[in-house]
């Protein structure tokens, strides 16, 4: 590690900054690690970037290859995976197309927790020569994946390539990215390029800012509530050299983004991810989502009349332990149109991401109303600069009964109540009954057992 560049060095001498940097390492970096991610980078970067506009058809082509030979694998060294198409009748070559792949059983969470370490994983690679993650337990269930050294590298092209696609730019190699999350990334930098300083979100956003203008970095890549305490402190951005804010780790919504965009003065772009499966899909300069075709397989299923449906995705990299048919627990809308993209890219796009299937409201008659539609709500009324709203969470405790926890933006311009009777009157058409909507000011919002921001939580469920 004395050999690898410290970017924490990087502090500018803010004691907060030094504290709250010591964020937890994904593993041991190394000169050899890094070296291989440079060879990496040198070698398939430039086709990396070429997928973007590959014609779809030679792109489905090199996909079903891909996971023809990923199910191949999984069947052939992962005793879970082994036994479970064997149940099916699965036999070996037998993905010919997608219809075929589509057969395949789906794996939920709890596969994934009762099948770790063994069982998943493949029986040709070492754990402990794999690199290991857990998601957040922002669904109150964390899971442990690993991957192979390879798979860890792809994700930081995957992550470039991405904030090029946002912005429309080349990273400068010279120049900081700036990571604000809980974790760090795979690499800290390569070989003293492409540098990420990473900072915990629990670090108090007046500090934070002051390190931004020191350091002037080229992208932020931050989880999506931390920016509105930045926003908060009313500084563009642009001018201290930012090129380009991208969030990740918590829904956000357009409207959102568009009040970020006028404060910073820079373009903000949503990424959707997970630590299971990577890059899902990612915003680009004309604020489309594109699925990140090559990196994940998306299929959305169980389609309602409006074509809402579940997210089941597939790693097409991790050899290591196989995530094939994953369902992620979250809801979007496709757009089935196949056309090329304003911004040149063959990849689909996603009409919708309506968030977690578990965070709708349900209704008296046990219907769900969608994530997308709640999210639609609160956007419109608390999201206005009228509102004077900082922060909110809309927590059900019963089909007709809602709690909205709010902090006031500013105590001396006038706070509009009304909004909360426009609120409930809406949720009612919606709920096709009545719904009583009680506010209820904080100074604070409580935090969750996990980091991520939840804006709507439903207690009927639980």
């Amino acid at each position: 590690m004395s050999n690898v560049y410290d970017v924490k060095q990087a502090h500018c001498n803010i004691q907060s900054i030094i504290n709250y940097s010591q964020v937890e390492p994904l593993g041991v970096e190394s000169i050899e690690r890094q070296t291989g991610m440079r060879v990496l980078w040198e070698r398939e970067y430039s086709m990396f970037s070429q997928r973007l506009t590959l014609d779809q058809g030679i792109l489905e082509q090199w996909k079903l290859k891909k996971l023809r030979s990923l199910v191949d694998w999984a069947f052939t060294t992962s005793p879970y995976y082994r036994d479970k198409y064997q149940k099916h009748g699965y036999e070996l070559g037998a993905i010919r197309s997608f219809k075929d792949f589509e057969q395949l059983p789906v794996i939920t969470k709890d596969d994934v927790i009762n099948n770790f370490p063994l069982g998943m994983p493949s029986q040709q690679y070492d754990p402990e020569k794999c690199r290991w993650m857990s998601s957040s337990g922002s669904s109150g269930k964390q899971v442990q994946i690993i991957l192979p050294q390879k798979r860890a590298n792809l994700d930081i092209l995957f992550k470039y390539r991405m904030f090029e696609f946002m912005s429309g730019k080349k990273i400068d190699p010279a120049r900081w990215i700036y990571n604000i999350h809980y974790c760090m990334w795979w690499h800290s930098s390569v070989l003293g390029k492409y540098r990420v300083f990473t900072l915990s979100q629990d670090c108090p956003e007046f500090y934070a800012l002051k390190h931004i203008k020191a350091m002037r970095p080229q992208i932020i890549s931050s989880i999506g509530s931390y920016l509105g305490k930045l926003a908060a402190l009313g500084e563009r951005l642009d001018i201290y050299g930012v090129e380009l804010i991208s969030t990740n780790s918590e829904t956000t919504t357009q409207e959102e983004r568009y009040r970020y965009e006028a404060i910073f003065k820079v373009p903000v772009r949503d990424e959707y991810s997970s630590e299971e499966l990577d890059i899902m899909a990612m915003q680009c300069v004309d604020k489309h989502y594109h699925l990140v075709e090559d990196d994940v397989h998306l299929e959305v299923i169980n389609r309602d009349a409006q074509g809402v449906g579940d997210i089941i995705g597939t790693d097409l990299w991790n050899d290591a332990m196989p995530m094939i048919r994953y369902q992620q627990g979250d809801l979007c809308e496709l757009d089935d149109s196949r056309e090329v993209c304003s911004c040149g890219s063959h990849f689909r796009k996603i009409r919708k991401l309506h968030g977690r299937a578990d965070q709708g409201l349900t209704t008296l008659h046990g219907n769900t109303i969608s994530p997308g539609s709640i999210l639609d709500a609160v956007e419109r009324f608390f999201c206005r600069d009228e509102a004077n709203i900082a922060e909110f969470r809309v927590v059900q405790l019963a089909p007709d009964r809602i709690n909205v926890l709010y902090v006031i933006k500013n105590d001396s311009v006038q706070h509009d109540a009304g909004v909360f009777d426009a609120f409930q009157h809406h949720l009612s058409n919606l709920f096709s009954h009545k719904v009583y909507v009680h506010p209820i000011r904080m100074e604070q919002i409580p935090r969750e057992k996990s980091y991520k921001r939840r804006t709507v939580i439903n207690k009927c469920k639980t």
